[in-house]
């Protein structure tokens, strides 16, 4: 034990494959943070892993990484672990929600010169994402609002190891959420840097279009669902996924697609595709997304939306699927598991001001 910090607990304002998030306030700097708990027991625990991962993202590099959240503390007890980080704001999902389902071209154009990047920077320090969907990109808050945050790390593989590409495999569990899935992941092959940026291709034109051919394929069974879903986009041309669509969408598709295996992406090439697009119909890089007009108009609060419900479910390597959060004040259940939650979190917890005060303990 080396340090302990003391946290005022907060509302709930989001919930993943781990467990819950809270923000909460740092007794002693007033910094504000998000607290992530989860299950000590969990059947496929992922919170130590991630915050493993979030310290070699800050470790090494010559300059701070941008976009790559921080972790405050990770502590974990007999009932729980905690991870402490950056408390940012809402994710590209629930302001796309917030925008009626459409992002306009120049919105678009900005968000994937960012999230291209953020792929390149995770993917040269050996990593793949495995789930790439609008909720895990976050906005940051302050003086960095207008950076993009790559976020959840809980269903990332390390793909080079010792300076090799891990072998080709397949007969594969789809690990990730199927509406973005690329075609060979739902083939059962082994995922690589290609997946990662063909998912990102398939977000950023449902951000442009406002939805994707196979969306509203429904059916009870989970594996039938993700088959039908894997058949119609190898039905899909790239050229039918992208009608009505400038060009560089299409050529980003035809590039991630047409990527082998084991071959490093040309990543400055798929950012000047849309970054020549931008400089085409004279666009000002002032960073005014759709999210920030419509906040200065007062038609959102971009900070009251935190605890939108996502529409996609998530699937991890043991096949277990991962369901949207719920809203704490009709679940009572989760009010119940939050009350539960403040008693095990460590020893001499208070309540303060209809907050709780606990320890976080490295």
């Amino acid at each position: 034990m080396s340090s302990q910090a003391k946290f005022k607990l907060g509302q709930k304002i989001g919930y993943g494959s781990f467990g819950h998030v809270f923000s909460a306030t740092n007794i002693d700097t007033q910094e504000e943070v998000a607290i992530k708990v989860e299950a000590a027991d969990a059947k496929v625990p992922q919170l130590h892993q991630e915050a493993k991962l979030y310290e070699i993202f800050h470790s090494n590099n010559s300059v701070p990484p941008v976009g790559i959240p921080k972790v405050k503390q990770f502590n974990t007890n007999a009932h729980y672990n905690i991870l402490a980080m950056d408390l940012l704001g809402p994710s590209l999902g629930e302001l796309f929600r917030m925008c009626d389902y459409q992002f306009s071209l120049k919105t678009v154009l900005m968000i994937a010169d960012q999230l291209i990047a953020r792929l390149e920077f995770i993917h040269n320090k050996g990593y793949l994402h495995r789930d790439i969907k609008p909720d895990n990109f976050v906005i940051g808050t302050g003086k960095q609002r207008n950076v993009l945050y790559i976020i959840d790390f809980g269903l990332s593989k390390r793909f080079m190891k010792g300076g090799w590409h891990v072998n080709y495999a397949d007969g594969k569990k789809l690990v990730g959420t199927a509406r973005y899935s690329s075609i060979n992941t739902h083939k059962g092959i082994e995922q690589s840097r290609r997946d990662d940026l063909e998912a990102l291709g398939y977000v950023l034109i449902y951000f442009i279009k406002g939805e994707l051919p196979w969306q509203h394929m429904k059916t009870q069974d989970k594996l039938e669902r993700h088959q039908i879903i894997g058949e119609a986009k190898e039905r899909t041309s790239v050229a039918e996924l992208c009608t009505d669509l400038p060009k560089a969408f299409s050529q980003y598709m035809e590039y991630v697609r047409g990527l082998d295996y084991y071959e490093k992406p040309d990543y400055q090439k798929l950012r000047s595709f849309f970054k020549d697009l931008f400089a085409e119909r004279k666009y000002t890089e002032d960073f005014e997304f759709d999210w920030v007009i419509k906040e200065r108009r007062k038609k959102i609060n971009l900070f009251e939306i935190l605890n939108a419900t996502p529409e996609t479910q998530t699937t991890n390597d043991n096949g277990l699927t991962i369901s949207p959060k719920v809203d704490e004040q009709k679940d009572t259940s989760l009010a119940e598991k939050k009350s539960h939650i403040i008693k095990k979190l460590g020893s001499g917890v208070k309540t303060k001001a209809g907050y709780s005060i606990f320890s976080c303990f490295i």
